[in-house]
This record gives C-alpha cells, sequence and structure tokens, in this order.
C-alpha cells in the first residue's frame, strides 16, 4: 500500500490526463484492488466491490452487518495520502454516514477496525 500511496502523491506526473483512464491508472486500480482485498481480509470484511471511473476508485465494503463505502480522489491532482469511508445503507448510497478518512499505507486495516468495530 505505501507503493500505491506514493504514486497518488505524484498525481498528474505519474498517471498523466486525458479523456481516457492511461495504463498507469488501470494498473494502479488492479494492484489497490489486490492490496486494499489484503487488508480487508485482516478485518474479516466481506462484500467487498470495487469501481473504476475516470482517474477515481470507489466502492463498498461490509464490517459485521455495516455496509462501508469508500472513495479515492481523482488521482491526477495528488493528495494526502488520504482515502474518504463511511457508512452506508446500500450499495447505492454514495451520500451515507459522516465523512472519515484513512490513510492509504500498508497496516490500514487496523485504522478501518478502529472506525468500525462497532459494527462487528
Amino acid at each position: 500500500m505505501n507503493e500505491l500511496r506514493k504514486l497518488i502523491e505524484q498525481g498528474e506526473d505519474y498517471f498523466g490526463s486525458g479523456g481516457h483512464n492511461t495504463p498507469e491508472f488501470n494498473s494502479f486500480a488492479v494492484k489497490f484492488k489486490v492490496r486494499f482485498r489484503k487488508e480487508l481480509d485482516k478485518i474479516e470484511a466481506t462484500d467487498f466491490e470495487l469501481n473504476k471511473g475516470h482517474f477515481y476508485l470507489s466502492g463498498f465494503f461490509r464490517v459485521g452487518e455495516q455496509l462501508v463505502y469508500f472513495s479515492i480522489s481523482d488521482v491526477r491532482h495528488g493528495f494526502d495520502s488520504n482515502m474518504l469511508v463511511r457508512t452506508a445503507e446500500h450499495n447505492k448510497d454514495w451520500t451515507g454516514g459522516h465523512n472519515q478518512y484513512v490513510t492509504i499505507q500498508n497496516g490500514m486495516s487496523s485504522e478501518l477496525e478502529s472506525k468500525f468495530s462497532q459494527y462487528v
């Protein structure tokens, strides 16, 4: 996850720009999916789904009975390595609970667990 965070911090210098996702972004999305799934497995999250948009990622996962929405903003703009997470009622609920953030890094599962442990 740390290497993915460093790529995001490079923004457009790494990902490029344009009307279509670049090969660099597509590769990033695949790597993120694999690594994030491993982090979610550590907290026994289920129902993981990832949506790839125009240079952004979002999706849902379930912790206990609670559905959680996550989002990584447009990576071309670079950012402070945070990922938005919030509770959701269903997998079309993009406006659910209050916004919280976790740092994209190795071991981020413990940060996710502390935010959503009450739902386990």
